[in-house]
């Protein structure tokens, strides 16, 4: 069916000031921009009209940074972003067990407390999730997905006991005798604890997938990311995308560690697109978050005599990302929140490019979230045609948590 759309404010996005009086689509393409005079003349008889009155009509939002895949399992996940403390947390889950009839053969995992703001002023433990159930595995991940905790059973699922390491870049909670308390830090971690526990988790992914979808075209965006993708996530992606199910076009970034085997596998969408999928290239993780303190700085966290947060990778690994990228002409992803972490990829970055002898090639490296990055680091990844991500909605989330890890002077950038 063809449609007429006028009186509202078309703006076309093709030039600076570009706009038209009407605009004329049938099967979600455009077939004409200009007078409505014209459009009427030429599709008036088979067209409906649509009256924007006054509203504005433009194309759609691209993503500049999220995970598609994530938001879908997400929305299976029992929700503590309204908890206020411990017991509201407990109760929560209580619930969310006794409503899906989860045994021990299952698991519960659950999204968006926030430590900042719970009475209690800190993360809950293993001790807090076992008055909810000592044999079913529980997982809360904080709002910003870089900690959470774990309980008894699923610390006992995963292995994680007074002997294991902390990984590099990440770290275990450990009471006073250096037992795991149940607190995760960060992805390497994280990826320790529910390696073992995921495949528990009852999802309709095809459904879920949808109702993400739907999410995101509410919002009038149209082109998402899958930001961190592994191959399991492909798999899942590209079945739903073979059978029809993408109305939205997903650009995903493989983790480095998958990233080789990733492509070898799904070829047919390295930097192409097949049934509104493709990869886009490599995301690497440099560091955590500021609201959570582990986001890598240059200078001590207010409060803190010597405590900088801490890096993921050393510079070695990133570089040979970087190096690789360059090589394969590919775009290369760098979470990065704190500007010791930006420091290391616009490093790793430059060394990439001299070293392959690359004097100017346009593959626009993103630094994602891009926090806490430095004015003098901004002019460089300027030189460097590395475009910044800048992670805008921690402004309204967590603005005055970074004031008081940050300081002022840091808080404000």
């Amino acid at each position: 069916m063809k449609t007429i759309y006028y009186d509202g404010d078309i703006i076309m996005m093709t030039g600076a000031k570009d706009s038209c009086e009407a605009l004329v689509t049938e099967d979600k393409k455009i077939l004409y921009t200009g007078t409505l005079k014209q459009a009427r003349a030429l599709y008036g008889k088979e067209a409906q009209e649509r009256d924007l009155k006054g509203h504005t009509l433009m194309p759609a939002f691209i993503d500049a940074h999220s995970h598609f895949v994530q938001t879908a399992q997400s929305i299976k996940m029992c929700d503590l972003s309204d908890t206020e403390n411990f017991e509201d947390i407990v109760t929560a889950l209580k619930n969310y067990l006794e409503k899906n009839q989860i045994d021990e053969n299952g698991m519960i995992f659950a999204t968006g407390y926030d430590h900042n703001f719970l009475a209690e002023q800190k993360h809950p433990d293993k001790t807090v999730l076992d008055k909810v159930s000592k044999t079913v595995p529980i997982y809360i991940s904080h709002a910003s997905g870089h900690m959470g905790a774990a309980n008894s059973a699923l610390l006992k699922l995963a292995g994680i006991t007074t002997e294991t390491k902390d990984p590099e870049g990440g770290r275990f909670g450990r009471d006073k005798s250096g037992e795991p308390d149940g607190y995760v830090e960060e992805t390497p971690a994280l990826m320790q604890v529910l390696a073992a526990a995921m495949p528990r988790m009852k999802m309709d992914m095809v459904k879920q997938m949808k109702a993400a979808q739907q999410l995101y075209l509410k919002y009038g965006i149209t082109t998402v990311q899958e930001g961190a993708a592994m191959a399991q996530t492909m798999q899942g992606l590209t079945a739903f995308a073979a059978s029809g199910g993408l109305e939205l076009d997903v650009v995903a970034y493989i983790l480095k560690e998958d990233h080789e085997k990733t492509v070898k596998e799904y070829a047919d969408y390295n930097g192409k697109y097949k049934n509104r999928v493709k990869i886009g290239g490599v995301k690497v993780i440099l560091d955590g978050s500021p609201q959570g303190k582990s986001a890598w700085l240059s200078k001590p966290y207010e409060g803190e005599e010597n405590y900088c947060g801490y890096p993921t990778h050393d510079d070695a690994y990133v570089t040979k990302a970087a190096k690789d990228a360059v090589r394969g002409g590919y775009q290369i992803l760098a979470h990065c929140n704190g500007d010791a972490a930006s420091e290391q990829f616009i490093q790793s970055y430059q060394a990439a490019l001299k070293e392959t002898g690359t004097a100017d090639g346009d593959y626009r490296p993103v630094m994602i979230h891009c926090q806490t990055v430095r004015d003098d680091q901004l002019d460089r990844m300027a030189q460097l045609k590395m475009i910044p991500s800048i992670f805008i909605g921690h402004t309204y989330y967590w603005g005055d948590i970074h004031l008081k890890n940050l300081g002022a002077v840091r808080g404000a950038r």
